[in-house]
């Protein structure tokens, strides 16, 4: 069974956690991987975005190459940048 956009943010959050980075891309093939699908359409995309966002705000970003998941917050002034 596919998982839902509540379990991929689960794992989504999981692996940002463990990296100890403010921000994660994944290639399309890995994110593919996490979401244990072969194909995605928009709608479960959605669905992750805004679970993301809701439950861990974290901000999912989908370019052409990558999957971009960060924390919403200004990281760049954490780090004293």
């Amino acid at each position: 069974m596919s998982k839902s956009p509540a379990d991929i943010v689960d794992e989504l959050n999981e692996m940002l956690r463990k990296s100890g980075q403010a921000i994660m891309t994944l290639t399309w093939p890995d994110f593919y991987h996490v979401c244990e699908r072969e194909r995605l359409k928009q709608p479960l995309m959605d669905g992750v975005r805004e679970e993301a966002s809701g439950k861990y705000q974290l901000v999912v970003a989908y370019g052409h190459n990558t999957v971009v998941i960060c924390h919403d917050c200004n990281f760049a002034s954490a780090s004293g940048v």
